[in-house]
């Protein structure tokens, strides 16, 4: 990192953007830019990195990519009925995690809540009266 340091002015050299080189904005006494530039001397260049690390990569198999065409309709049925409760389930996590960071229920009820929140999603729990969700949801935070 000394390198990148510009002793005279106590600033690190930088370099983004269309920058040809290395350079810091000079500042004042007070810490306020004086539109002027520091740029870092062509003799002070970093270091050269090392050479790239070579990856051995192993053959992807032909049989990889085939297509699912060939699963039955069952099949099909139960890879759907698991994404669909999948989304489910993660949609109950992004829920109850944003009740949690608004202060409604706390951060080690989080979880709880949203197992019971996906269980309603998925249909595993039928709450159609008020004070049924109430007396469910009452065991894992309090409902007002």
């Amino acid at each position: 990192m000394a390198e990148n340091f510009c002793s005279e002015h106590q600033s690190v050299w930088f370099k983004k953007g269309k920058m040809r080189g290395f350079a810091h904005p000079i500042k004042d006494e007070s810490g306020n830019d004086t539109g002027q530039w520091c740029n870092r001397p062509e003799s002070e260049t970093p270091p050269e990195l090392p050479p790239p690390v070579e990856v051995k990569t192993q053959p992807v198999p032909d049989n990889v990519y085939q297509k699912d065409d060939k699963m039955s309709k069952e099949e099909w049925a139960e890879k759907s009925k698991i994404e669909r409760e999948s989304i489910q389930k993660q949609v109950a996590l992004k829920c109850a995690c944003e009740l949690g960071a608004a202060g409604v229920i706390t951060p080690d009820k989080t979880l709880a809540y949203a197992e019971v929140y996906a269980r309603f999603l998925l249909g595993d729990v039928n709450v159609t009266d008020e004070t049924v969700f109430k007396a469910l949801m009452g065991k894992y935070f309090e409902v007002s």
